[in-house]
């Protein structure tokens, strides 16, 4: 039986962790200071540049209460997504979608109906 997220674009889970971090109103330099990383290594993470490795995955865990497995969870469906995606989308697209259900839904949970229109905006 597929999983609803089986038809979601691979989206990075910086992108999710930029969601997080402007959810509870903190900065990206703020939170590499907490989590004692290097601002920059945080920020390519949120960009989409980097993964997320164990080490960083160990720190979100603790920091947001959650396991590092959550993180690595979130990576790994990731890597696979954008591994067998047709066209994978960049983190400017993912960022644009993001903008877009954000806009769409003002917080709250998009319906099916909605995440399709939106998919359709971005030629999805």
């Amino acid at each position: 039986m597929p999983h609803p997220i089986d038809d979601l674009p691979p989206i990075h889970p910086g992108s999710l962790l930029r969601d997080d971090l402007e959810a509870i109103g903190v900065t990206p330099a703020k939170m590499a200071d907490r989590l004692g990383t290097m601002h920059g290594a945080l920020t390519a993470l949120i960009d989409g540049k980097q993964p997320i490795n164990d080490e960083i995955a160990a720190r979100l865990g603790k920091a947001f209460g959650t396991t590092s497995q959550y993180w690595t969870n979130l990576q790994a469906i990731y890597d696979e997504k954008r591994s067998t995606a047709p066209t994978a989308l960049s983190p400017e697209e993912q960022a644009a979608i993001t903008v877009s259900m954000a806009e769409a839904t003002r917080g709250e949970f998009a319906t099916d109906e909605e995440v399709r229109a939106i998919w359709a905006k971005h030629g999805l």
